[in-house]
Order: C-alpha cells, then sequence, then structure tokens
C-alpha cells in the first residue's frame, strides 16, 4: 500500500511525499517549483529516495516528550514521521 502526503513550503505545494509498502519514504518536488526544502535536496526533476527523504522529515518532528505525547494520542510509532 502507498501513501501520499502533499507537502507545502510558504503556502504553496512544493511536492508530494510517499510512503511505499515498506515504510520507506520518497519526494519528489513540483514541476514549476523554485525553492528547496532543503540545501541537502535541492529541487531537481527525480525523486529523492528514502535516504535524502527520511532523515529530513524526521528532523521536523519534536523530541522527546512532546513526541511521545504526540504519538500516544494518534496511536502510532514516534519513529514514523510520515504519520506523525
Amino acid at each position: 500500500m502507498t501513501n501520499k502526503l502533499n507537502v507545502y513550503l510558504l503556502g504553496k505545494k512544493t511536492g508530494v511525499l510517499t510512503e511505499d509498502g515498506q515504510a520507506r519514504l520518497i519526494f519528489r518536488y513540483e514541476p514549476d517549483v523554485k525553492q528547496a526544502l532543503s540545501v541537502r535536496m535541492p529541487v531537481r526533476d527525480d525523486e529523492y529516495p528514502h535516504t535524502y527523504t527520511y532523515p529530513f522529515f524526521e528532523n521536523l518532528m519534536p523530541e522527546g516528550r512532546p513526541l511521545e505525547i504526540i504519538a500516544n494520542k494518534l496511536r502510532i510509532s514516534e519513529n514514523n514521521p510520515f504519520s506523525i
């Protein structure tokens, strides 16, 4: 099963984050985007594989007790940045 989330930067759709059936994350920029989410992930036509995507989105999550609270409330793993 594949899950998808639209990713926005400054109110504009920047790309799509996809989680495949093995919980691996893939990110692809929208064709007309000019501003990158990260210097490590500059705008390009090709998708970014899990090795780039997972660390970026994981670092957007809170840490410690706030992360525990969110994960418990949503009944999901703390190690799942896609769901959080």
